[in-house]
């Protein structure tokens, strides 16, 4: 006695829905989280402090993730050549002052010291490049 075997079709139209419900789920939640951040789809962190606003240009698509006293980290998906194109470009507009060993960047407009910047690129599998940017309001580079 044979035992007949039943031809399963695949569910390929529930199976589209699945994942088309998921994609627009994943999308959603990312537009959230974009949406809240402060950086995400701005050209510049804004510093309020007194009666003083200030803009220090960022990268285009920069995630804040942390803000640690004078000290700014995000993250950024783009490429570091990249990033550090668009960070020179701001460099370039600004005062280079030398102090001992170091160098700082004073922007008048602003009033605003740049002390550093650094790019860290993403360590092991991920995407995501860190921007670190040391600053100071006021002129702290002067000699």
């Amino acid at each position: 006695m044979k035992k007949k075997v039943k031809n399963k079709k695949i569910p390929t139209i529930e199976m589209s829905k699945f994942v088309l419900g998921l994609l627009l789920c994943i999308f959603f939640v990312y537009l959230v989280v974009a949406f809240r951040n402060p950086t995400f789809l701005k050209s510049a962190y804004r510093i309020e402090s007194n009666d003083q606003v200030v803009l220090i240009p960022l990268p285009k698509f920069s995630y804040l993730e942390e803000k640690q006293g004078d000290t700014l980290i995000f993250l950024n998906m783009r490429g570091t050549i990249n990033m550090k194109k668009e960070m020179d470009s701001y460099l370039l507009r600004l005062e280079k002052k030398e102090t001992d060993n170091d160098s700082c960047y004073y922007d008048k407009e602003q009033n605003l010291t740049l002390l550093q910047y650094r790019i860290e690129p993403s360590s092991g599998i991920g995407f995501f490049h860190r921007l670190i940017i040391e600053y100071e309001l006021g002129n702290s580079c002067a000699l």
